[in-house]
Protein backbone atom coordinates (compact mmCIF):
# COMPACT_ATOMS: atom_id res chain seq x y z
CA UNK A 1 0.00 0.00 0.00
CA UNK A 2 1.43 3.34 -0.94
CA UNK A 3 0.90 6.50 0.93
CA UNK A 4 2.04 10.30 -0.05
CA UNK A 5 4.00 12.13 2.55
CA UNK A 6 4.64 15.37 3.41
CA UNK A 7 7.95 15.88 1.83
CA UNK A 8 9.01 17.37 -1.47
CA UNK A 9 5.64 18.46 -1.84
CA UNK A 10 1.91 18.08 0.83
CA UNK A 11 1.47 14.76 0.70
CA UNK A 12 -2.42 15.67 0.96
CA UNK A 13 -2.44 17.77 -2.54
CA UNK A 14 -0.21 14.77 -3.90
CA UNK A 15 -2.53 12.34 -3.21
CA UNK A 16 -5.55 14.36 -4.39
CA UNK A 17 -4.06 14.47 -7.55
CA UNK A 18 -2.85 11.27 -8.04
CA UNK A 19 -6.32 9.90 -7.14
CA UNK A 20 -8.01 12.23 -9.51
CA UNK A 21 -5.43 11.29 -12.94
CA UNK A 22 -5.91 7.78 -11.69
CA UNK A 23 -9.56 7.65 -11.23
CA UNK A 24 -10.67 9.75 -14.18
CA UNK A 25 -14.10 10.31 -13.57
CA UNK A 26 -14.90 8.09 -10.45
CA UNK A 27 -15.71 9.20 -6.97
CA UNK A 28 -12.97 8.75 -5.10
CA UNK A 29 -11.26 9.97 -1.62
CA UNK A 30 -7.98 10.38 0.19
CA UNK A 31 -7.51 8.60 3.42
CA UNK A 32 -5.48 9.43 6.27
CA UNK A 33 -3.53 6.85 8.19
CA UNK A 34 -1.24 6.34 11.26
CA UNK A 35 1.37 3.95 10.71
CA UNK A 36 3.08 2.82 13.49
CA UNK A 37 6.74 1.48 12.05
CA UNK A 38 10.06 0.81 14.68
CA UNK A 39 12.35 2.72 12.76
CA UNK A 40 14.97 -0.58 12.17
CA UNK A 41 11.80 -1.78 9.62
CA UNK A 42 12.14 1.36 7.61
CA UNK A 43 14.26 1.83 4.51
CA UNK A 44 14.64 5.20 3.51
CA UNK A 45 15.64 6.41 -0.09
CA UNK A 46 15.34 9.90 0.95
CA UNK A 47 18.99 10.41 1.90
CA UNK A 48 22.74 9.36 0.41
CA UNK A 49 23.27 6.41 2.85
CA UNK A 50 19.61 5.15 2.24
CA UNK A 51 20.34 5.13 -1.31
CA UNK A 52 23.93 3.93 -1.00
CA UNK A 53 22.42 1.34 0.80
CA UNK A 54 20.05 0.23 -1.41
CA UNK A 55 22.20 0.46 -4.29
CA UNK A 56 24.72 -2.35 -2.66
CA UNK A 57 22.33 -4.68 -2.20
CA UNK A 58 20.60 -4.11 -5.46
CA UNK A 59 24.07 -5.21 -7.14
CA UNK A 60 23.61 -8.59 -4.52
CA UNK A 61 20.32 -8.76 -5.47
CA UNK A 62 21.44 -8.79 -9.52
CA UNK A 63 24.03 -11.24 -9.40
CA UNK A 64 21.79 -13.80 -7.03
CA UNK A 65 19.02 -13.57 -9.30
CA UNK A 66 20.20 -12.78 -12.75
CA UNK A 67 18.52 -15.78 -14.60
CA UNK A 68 15.06 -14.84 -13.60
CA UNK A 69 15.91 -11.75 -14.07
CA UNK A 70 17.18 -12.50 -17.78
CA UNK A 71 13.89 -14.47 -18.28
CA UNK A 72 11.16 -11.91 -17.30
CA UNK A 73 10.72 -10.72 -20.36
CA UNK A 74 11.94 -10.18 -23.75
CA UNK A 75 15.11 -8.08 -23.20
CA UNK A 76 15.22 -6.56 -26.74
CA UNK A 77 11.86 -4.77 -26.31
CA UNK A 78 11.95 -1.80 -23.91
CA UNK A 79 8.99 -0.03 -22.93
CA UNK A 80 8.52 2.56 -19.86
CA UNK A 81 6.37 0.44 -17.95
CA UNK A 82 9.39 -2.15 -17.67
CA UNK A 83 11.17 0.64 -15.47
CA UNK A 84 8.24 0.42 -12.91
CA UNK A 85 8.28 -3.36 -13.37
CA UNK A 86 11.85 -4.30 -12.82
CA UNK A 87 12.05 -2.06 -9.58
CA UNK A 88 9.00 -3.83 -8.27
CA UNK A 89 10.72 -6.47 -8.78
CA UNK A 90 14.11 -6.27 -7.37
CA UNK A 91 12.56 -3.70 -4.26
CA UNK A 92 10.62 -6.79 -3.53
CA UNK A 93 13.39 -8.80 -3.04
CA UNK A 94 15.73 -6.20 -1.32
CA UNK A 95 13.27 -5.35 1.46
CA UNK A 96 12.96 -9.24 1.75
CA UNK A 97 16.23 -9.92 2.57
CA UNK A 98 16.88 -7.09 4.55
CA UNK A 99 13.06 -7.74 6.51
CA UNK A 100 11.91 -3.88 6.17
CA UNK A 101 8.53 -3.28 6.06
CA UNK A 102 7.92 0.04 5.14
CA UNK A 103 10.30 2.15 2.46
CA UNK A 104 9.81 5.68 1.86
CA UNK A 105 11.25 7.37 -1.79
CA UNK A 106 10.85 10.16 -4.05
CA UNK A 107 8.85 10.08 -7.27
CA UNK A 108 7.82 11.95 -10.20
CA UNK A 109 3.85 11.77 -10.35
CA UNK A 110 2.22 14.15 -13.10
CA UNK A 111 -0.44 16.59 -12.41
CA UNK A 112 -3.40 17.18 -14.69
CA UNK A 113 -1.64 19.39 -16.69
CA UNK A 114 1.60 17.52 -16.79
CA UNK A 115 -0.77 14.49 -17.88
CA UNK A 116 -2.20 16.27 -20.80
CA UNK A 117 1.41 17.28 -22.23
CA UNK A 118 2.28 13.43 -21.58
CA UNK A 119 5.12 15.23 -19.46
CA UNK A 120 7.98 12.81 -18.03
CA UNK A 121 10.77 13.71 -15.79
CA UNK A 122 13.79 11.90 -13.69
CA UNK A 123 13.38 14.70 -11.02
CA UNK A 124 10.78 13.83 -8.16
CA UNK A 125 7.87 16.01 -6.72
CA UNK A 126 6.58 13.34 -4.46
CA UNK A 127 7.58 11.94 -1.33
CA UNK A 128 5.67 8.20 -1.09
CA UNK A 129 6.27 5.28 1.30
CA UNK A 130 5.40 1.69 0.92
CA UNK A 131 3.76 -0.15 3.42
CA UNK A 132 3.92 -4.13 2.80
CA UNK A 133 2.55 -5.10 6.15
CA UNK A 134 -1.08 -3.20 6.70
CA UNK A 135 -1.04 -4.64 10.09
CA UNK A 136 0.78 -1.62 11.21
CA UNK A 137 -1.73 0.49 10.20
CA UNK A 138 -3.00 1.95 13.33
CA UNK A 139 -5.53 4.60 12.68
CA UNK A 140 -7.68 5.51 9.14
CA UNK A 141 -9.45 8.62 8.66
CA UNK A 142 -11.29 10.04 5.45
CA UNK A 143 -9.67 13.10 4.50
CA UNK A 144 -11.37 14.16 1.46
Amino acid sequence: MYFFLDGISSGVECAKEWAINTHEGQDCCVIEATVEVPNDLVFDLTSITGLSEYNNIRNVVVDESYNFLEGRRDLSIKKRRDIRLDDKIITNKIMEKVNKKLLIHNVYIKNQKQRQLILESSYPNSTVACLSDLSLITEICIVK
